[in-house]
């Protein structure tokens, strides 16, 4: 069902004309290619949308840019994120950098505390407000995929399955609730990817969870990356309590080679991207 598209969103304490900030330039001599940056920049703005009829949902939204620091590709694929339990939604501000260099939209809703337990709804809310904003809504394409890291990629498996406007998820270090019945959308692409290194989401119960998903479905697990190193600025008391990512920027390298292979696959129908996740990756590990 898509209960959220039906409401009357309404744009709630915005200008008319969106201010953005420039995340990344844009430079034709990037390639995408292997986790790279795309040629395009990327710039943020932030929003708020009616929700739930009384309520309200705050996002972050991140669009390709041109060279005049406009947004560049109308109609984008878009990719729903939701923050993990108690970590700040800028602190994925590197991977939403990365999607909108290679032409993604992203939106990145907020929740109270920092909990997207306590408002599960706010990412479909958000894409539907995003798609009816009068000012930045062209930018918003058809094609859409949510996911989250830990306890938010708990809750983007709520949205997917409460949600058609979602059409495939990929979730960072997490699995689905015990109550949902993910192979109820067998037939939607899933994602599930972790860290080998990763002590809050063990790699066991990752792989448990991504066993009661329907297909077509990827497991990917990246040589030592921890639960942490999917967020910028970890703090002391976090790094304590997972294990070690040593080589963190070469991680996440390996890391987006896969997710981008995903979402170019799952939202653009890009058939060698498809291909690609039968193929081995250096410093991940994928299966079905």
């Amino acid at each position: 069902m898509t209960t959220p598209a039906m409401l009357p969103l309404l744009l709630l304490g915005c200008s008319a004309t969106p201010s953005f900030e420039v995340l990344l330039d844009p430079d034709p001599a990037r390639d995408g290619v292997d986790g790279a940056d795309g040629p395009y920049g990327a710039i943020s703005t932030e929003r708020r949308y009616q929700a739930r009829v009384t309520g309200a949902a705050r996002a972050e939204i991140v669009l390709s840019s041109d060279e005049a620091a406009l947004p560049a590709v109308s109609g984008a694929p878009t990719v729903v994120f939701v923050q993990g339990g108690l970590v700040d939604v800028d602190r994925y501000r590197w991977l939403y950098t990365h999607f909108a260099s290679r032409g993604y939209a992203v939106i990145a809703p907020y929740h109270a505390l920092n909990l997207s337990i306590f408002e599960i709804g706010n990412a479909s809310d958000a894409l539907a407000g995003a798609r009816a904003d009068p000012q930045l809504g062209d930018w918003i394409g058809d094609s859409a995929a949510v996911g989250g890291h830990s306890l938010g990629g708990v809750v983007a498996v709520k949205n997917w399955l409460a949600d058609d406007s979602f059409s495939a998820l990929f979730l960072l270090a997490s699995f689905p609730a015990g109550g949902d019945d993910p192979a109820a959308s067998t037939g939607s692409p899933v994602l599930s990817i972790a860290g080998d290194n990763d002590e809050k989401a063990l790699p066991a119960d990752v792989r448990a969870g991504f066993e009661r998903f329907g297909d077509p479905r990827y497991l990917a697990m990246v040589d030592d990356l921890n639960h942490y190193g999917w967020t910028d600025g970890a703090t002391e008391k976090e790094l304590a309590s997972d294990g070690a990512a040593t080589t963190l920027d070469a991680d996440r390298l390996a890391a987006l080679t896969v997710i981008d292979a995903f979402l170019d696959a799952s939202l653009r129908g890009d058939a060698t991207a498809a291909d690609r996740l039968d193929q081995p990756f250096d410093g991940v590990t994928v299966s079905r």
